[in-house]
């Protein structure tokens, strides 16, 4: 399977595990159909993506509490 950086994770969004992404693609509307994300080589599934005009809002499957964000 290959990795393909899409974004680069900035900080915490509000205190439900959601974090921001900053895009390093230029359609932000292609995060809407990923379905899982990798980082630090541990696969979550994506439980919504909320788009932004410069950044992503994701929420992680497992993630749940600011502080795992």
């Amino acid at each position: 399977m290959s990795l393909n950086l899409v974004g680069v994770a900035t900080k915490p969004q509000a205190l439900k595990g959601q974090f921001r992404i900053k895009p390093e693609i230029l359609n932000l509307k292609e995060f809407k159909k990923f379905t899982h994300l990798t980082i630090d080589n541990k696969e979550y599934n994506v439980e919504a993506v909320t788009l932004r005009d410069t950044f992503v809002i994701v929420k992680l499957n497992g993630v749940d509490t600011c502080e795992q964000a």
